[in-house]
């Protein structure tokens, strides 16, 4: 990551020196700068990461978006992550819309996370290069969430969740001041509607995307450039978009949402969601790092749908 402007701390830490200095004498001094180095140690924030094993509890929060489809009718939407990590058992929750999953046992060998009715598939190593220590994205499916090809108007029951979710950044260590850059990847899908067929929708991927991720703690405000995914369906057909874009969410405390959602087609804005659509955004802040006193990582979905065109997204960086 790339810090832009940070915090001045100096003046905090040489504050005590300075008092010390006019009232007292030089082992006064000594005991005061002591003093203080001490205070600063205990209060440096430690972050267990997601496959460390101590005997503390974590909070995890993120964000996931779901899509339901039961006789006919459908529901989209993104929604904030809550759950916890216990790093002595292993045992981690997971709740995001009405998705909660609770597994005594953690993460199997394959990253996933599962109980008697639901597995959350671990997409960091599939989707993403897998050296994130503080974050994961998941995905659950019960039933094809597209089924019978990709004809939306069966009659059946399914759901789908992409989940982005892991050690949270307390919020009293997200800075007030400074911004910072994180790159890392996407990846994403689109469902369109052709205009010869409205009967029958064609979904998409986006695969092997980088992201971009700006972070101005100053005016608390997020913008996230996903781009560079493939040019081309698996069936060689030419994608319809090949940049997504956010600006301007929100934060608050540890996370962000809303902005401003731009797509593009080879360096030109399309209007792929029209202004009627829905347009959804959730991200939140990761682990942190010592070393810059930021978040570590960062993290988000996006979700936007009109009555013919359907985009997702999800964004991991470092």
């Amino acid at each position: 990551m790339t810090i832009y402007r940070m915090k001045s701390v100096g003046f905090i830490t040489l504050l005590p020196i300075i008092l010390a200095a006019c009232s007292g004498s030089s082992s006064d001094v000594e005991q005061s700068t002591a003093d203080e180095m001490n205070t600063a140690e205990t209060q440096q924030p430690e972050y267990a990461s997601l496959n460390s094993r101590t005997n503390d509890s974590s909070t995890l929060g993120g964000a996931g978006y779901s899509g339901y489809k039961k006789d006919g009718e459908s529901f989209h939407g993104a929604a904030q992550v809550s759950g916890t990590l216990n790093h002595d058992t292993n045992e981690i929750q997971i709740t995001v819309n009405d998705l909660n999953i609770i597994d005594e046992d953690g993460f199997d060998q394959n990253g996933r996370i599962s109980n008697s009715e639901i597995t959350l598939i671990n997409l960091t190593e599939d989707k993403f290069d897998n050296h994130y220590e503080y974050v994961n994205v998941f995905q659950h499916n019960n039933n094809p969430y597209y089924i019978e090809g990709n004809d939306l108007s069966g009659q059946k029951t399914s759901e789908k969740h992409h989940i982005v979710a892991g050690i949270i950044t307390n919020e009293v260590d997200v800075p007030l001041d400074g911004i910072a850059t994180y790159s890392g990847e996407a990846t994403g899908r689109y469902i369109s509607l052709p205009a010869d067929n409205l009967d029958e929708s064609v979904l998409h991927n986006l695969n092997n995307g980088t992201s971009l991720v700006t972070v101005d703690f100053g005016q608390g405000v997020v913008t996230a450039e996903l781009n560079n995914f493939d040019s081309h369906a698996a069936n060689g057909e030419d994608l319809l978009i090949d940049e997504i874009i956010v600006r301007n969410m929100q934060i608050t405390g540890n996370g962000f949402s809303g902005g401003d959602l731009e797509i593009y087609k080879d360096g030109a804005e399309i209007a792929f969601i029209d202004s009627t659509g829905d347009i959804q955004s959730h991200g939140a802040l990761f682990g942190f790092d010592e070393t810059q006193a930021i978040p570590d990582e960062v993290g988000g979905v996006i979700h936007a749908q009109d009555n013919e065109n359907t985009l997702e997204a999800v964004f991991l960086a470092d």
